[in-house]
């Protein structure tokens, strides 16, 4: 631990006590600072120039230009922004002047701040500010494309049903036609046997009754085929069904986890802005 035990003379008991304290100044601050104390005319003391190796030191005359100039002439605490190109760095001073008991102007008291860190904090910031505001918005693309998809699929859904509906419906028509070939079959039948009474005459109406029944087992045959035909298709129709319904429950889940996600996101932009807030008043 430091101890006070090199004071140094100012020729004036104010600076003398700010040139008690300054020095400990440094360890309150994480950043690169310099720390210096002058009279009205010149630099007494400088702490911490070999972080920023910046182009002055004790002896030298204070800047015309400079906050430090400024605040003893004014009375008030200077704060200015000294650009890159002066010292290779931006740098943020700090003038505060130093008066004695009758209000006169002894000297100053200054801190130079290296805004580097602050500004590689702001910049990254906003790189992640901007990096998630892509991301939101790339994810607001995606979950309003699965929504659409699993609208398209809603409907698709209902167009197969009610295809559905349909093939169940031509069980109708077919039991009527099985039932006309049915009938067809029994008017042959009965054909056949007036054609057998008649002999001879009714060998004529004989062929005829038999082209009757063989349509009448042609129809029921082919109806057959379509029945089963159509039952397949139900099977299919329903297969597909059950397929887009398992498909819009995943997209409605992705849907669902997209928002979670843009949520996340919105949390982590406005973290972003809070910091970038930080880094620029800091």
């Amino acid at each position: 631990m430091n101890k006070i035990n090199n004071r140094k003379d100012y020729g004036n008991e104010f600076l003398n006590a700010y040139g008690i304290l300054i020095p400990f100044f440094q360890h309150f601050f994480s950043e690169d600072i310099l720390l210096s104390i002058a009279d009205t005319e010149k630099y007494l003391d400088i702490y911490g120039n070999e972080k920023l190796n910046l182009d002055v030191k004790a002896g030298d005359l204070i800047s015309k230009d400079g906050g430090d100039q400024e605040a003893i002439k004014t009375k008030r605490v200077v704060i200015k922004r000294i650009p890159q190109d002066i010292f290779g760095m931006e740098i943020q001073s700090i003038s505060i002047p130093a008066l004695d008991d009758n209000d006169k102007v002894v000297g100053c008291v200054s801190l130079c701040k290296n805004l580097n860190r602050q500004y590689q904090v702001s910049n990254l910031s906003k790189t992640l500010s901007s990096a998630l505001q892509q991301i939101s918005e790339s994810t607001n693309e995606l979950s309003l494309g699965v929504q659409t998809i699993a609208d398209a699929n809603y409907a698709i859904t209902q167009n197969i049903l009610d295809t559905n509906e349909e093939v169940q419906n031509t069980d109708e028509i077919l039991n009527f036609v099985r039932n006309v070939a049915r009938q067809t079959n029994l008017l042959g039948l009965n054909a056949s046997i007036e054609a057998a009474r008649a002999g001879d005459m009714g060998k004529g109406f004989n062929v005829v009754a038999k082209e009757i029944r063989k349509l009448s087992t042609s129809s029921s045959e082919s109806i057959k085929k379509i029945d089963e035909v159509l039952k397949r298709i139900q099977s299919s129709v329903l297969s597909i069904s059950d397929s887009i319904n398992e498909i819009n429950n995943t997209f409605n889940k992705q849907a669902s986890s997209f928002q979670e996600i843009n949520a996340l996101i919105q949390e982590l932009s406005a973290s972003a802005e809070v910091l970038e807030g930080i880094a620029e008043s800091y």
